[in-house]
């Protein structure tokens, strides 16, 4: 692991080709969710009146929930991990928005 790297120790998955294990069916989850959610965030966009909107707002959010409950159950196994950025990056990109937030008021 390079020292960009962020996460936690990978929980041990014995191979079989044959068949999902626990990483799999997690990844094949979160891949899922993550289409669902984004298909709910087009249908908020499109709802032709209030009462739909409702309805498929909170199905958004309960999808978006479970996404990231599964993200945080990945990322505890070792299953997800993320790579650190520079702070450089992080100050210049920070910078560039405020720039185009001052632009806008």
């Amino acid at each position: 692991m390079s020292s960009q790297e962020v996460m936690n120790p990978k929980s041990e998955i014995l191979p079989d080709e044959k068949r999902f294990n626990d990483r799999d069916r997690l990844n094949d989850l979160l891949i899922s969710i993550k289409h669902i959610t984004y298909m709910y965030s087009l249908a908020c966009q499109e709802a032709s009146n209030n009462d739909l909107y409702t309805k498929v707002f909170g199905l958004f959010q309960e999808s978006s929930q479970l996404q990231r409950k599964t993200y945080d159950l990945m990322f505890e196994k070792g299953w997800y991990k993320l790579e650190k950025e520079q702070t450089q990056k992080i100050d210049t990109k920070h910078q560039t928005f405020k720039s185009e937030e001052s632009q806008l008021n």
